[in-house]
């Protein structure tokens, strides 16, 4: 789903929110109770691979005391141990960047996932518990 799909939604439900551009990132993040951040990978360490600017947006939460949540079903736990290798993909021919970044879990509050809210120093365990096939 896209941001959009998300306000339709919101609309639909009557739940208020404020839109902001990227260029107000800061001003958002200052009036907001709460980061919400997608995670893309959930590795060993309890760190997330997430789009590369999610470090900037949890330092300005920080900075602004506000609890930062990454987002992620269960099956992105890296239990393969693969997922670094999106740390290598680049976009772009003239000037590539990288697509991703890894984010310390230091930077995380909580991790939400299909079986509740998790401290990072939890959530592999949790993962494990909840997906036994995952243990393998």
């Amino acid at each position: 789903e896209t941001g959009r799909d998300l306000i339709k939604k919101l609309d639909e439900k009557k739940i208020e929110y404020y839109l902001y551009p990227d260029l107000a990132m800061e001003h958002a993040i200052s009036v907001s109770d709460i980061c919400f951040i997608g995670g893309d990978a959930i590795l060993e360490n309890n760190n997330s691979i997430v789009k590369t600017g999610t470090n900037i947006v949890t330092n300005i939460a920080k900075k602004n005391n506000c609890p930062v949540y990454v987002c992620a079903h269960s099956w992105k736990y890296d239990n393969k141990k693969q997922a670094n290798t999106l740390l290598n993909y680049k976009f772009g021919e003239k000037n590539p960047t990288f697509i991703y970044e890894q984010l310390s879990s230091i930077n995380i509050n909580s991790y939400i996932t299909e079986h509740g809210i998790f401290k990072p120093e939890h959530v592999v365990e949790e993962i494990k518990y909840f997906n036994k096939w995952m243990r393998i």
